[in-house]
């Protein structure tokens, strides 16, 4: 019998904040207590949302006795992680750390597919959800012949927090009064707009993608946009090699649970994929030398599912025997 596991969201009333409350909340995770908190920085505190059916005020996330949680998933910005990280680890809690705060730390573990959950006093990083995505579509391509894969990947507001789903909305709204926009998280307007990301948001994502693949995969080259959607992520996948086997490649995505295989006159959209716990992919077809697919997912709902398959790692950790 499982014993149930006491855990601390922080950074509970964020984008993935949520998206972590609402999957937590509808699986059959045994939860003991739970302690959503908030950072300084969001002004959350005091707060109040729903789990479970019950009312939860929201705390304050720098002054937690962290001692309280077994557990404790990490939802903050960058700028706050590090001290709330060895905070929770000091207390003795487990951590898993969202934030990209120390993505280029090679001693930190980068918690993939198959990874352990954090153990009592260890952070523990958990990838993005586009890096968890491409790295599951590209496992076990290497023997379908492929060498390597083009990927552009439209990703919604949400991946950038609450903050940047406030700015999009409130940029639609003015744009739609005829009024001035305004800007704070992006460099620029996003409504009716598409923004490329900086070079350095397109290395850490590689450098993550490549982490996680290790050196036996196929190669990969990535451009990223943000688009102006709130949910939802859109992939066009390229691949590549000298003996592309366009069955094997499709008997490698039918194989992977985490996949779902559409027909291939199937539309796929990000408002198709928002709130779909799989990753849908369809319209794999040839293309000259190349293999070409289109794919769509929620990169929040996928860092959170992947992170209560983590959770349950860390609680199954905890009741081995000594």
């Amino acid at each position: 019998m499982n014993t149930p596991l006491d855990i601390a969201v922080v950074g509970a009333t964020g984008a993935l904040g949520r998206v972590l409350l609402e999957v937590l909340g509808d699986s059959r995770f045994p939860l003991g207590r739970l302690y959503p908190l908030a950072s300084e920085r969001a002004e959350t505190e005091g707060d109040t949302l729903t789990f479970r059916n019950r009312e939860l005020t929201v705390g304050d996330a720098e002054g937690f006795d962290f001692s309280r949680a077994q557990l404790v998933l990490l939802a903050v910005p960058a700028d706050c992680a590090d001290s709330l990280a060895a905070d929770a680890c000091a207390a003795g809690a487990a951590v898993l750390d969202f934030s990209s705060a120390q993505r280029n730390n090679p001693a930190l573990v980068l918690a993939g597919g198959q990874a352990e959950g954090p153990a009592p006093g260890q952070r523990v990083r958990c990838p993005d959800g586009l890096s968890l995505a491409v790295a599951s579509l590209l496992e076990g391509l290497t023997p379908a012949g492929v060498e390597s894969v083009d990927i552009t990947a439209l990703l919604p507001a949400g991946v950038h927090g609450r903050a940047a789903m406030d700015e999009l909305a409130g940029q639609t709204t003015a744009l739609f009064n005829l009024s001035e926009t305004t800007t704070q998280v992006f460099d620029r307007r996003l409504a009716f707009n598409l923004l490329p990301a900086s070079l350095d948001e397109h290395q850490q994502r590689s450098q993550d993608v490549a982490r996680l693949l290790g050196d036996a995969a196929p190669t990969v080259a990535l451009n990223l946009a943000v688009a102006p959607v709130f949910f939802g992520a859109s992939l066009s996948l390229t691949l590549h090699g000298s003996a592309l086997d366009e069955a094997a490649v499709r008997a490698a995505w039918a194989a992977n649970t985490l996949i779902r295989l559409d027909d291939d006159s199937a539309v796929l959209s990000p408002a198709d994929a928002a709130t779909r716990p799989d990753l849908a992919v369809a319209g794999l077809h040839r293309q000259g030398d190349a293999l070409c697919a289109w794919a769509a997912f929620d990169p929040l709902r996928w860092v959170a599912l992947h992170a209560l398959r983590l959770s349950a790692r860390t609680l199954a950790s905890l009741q081995q025997p000594a």
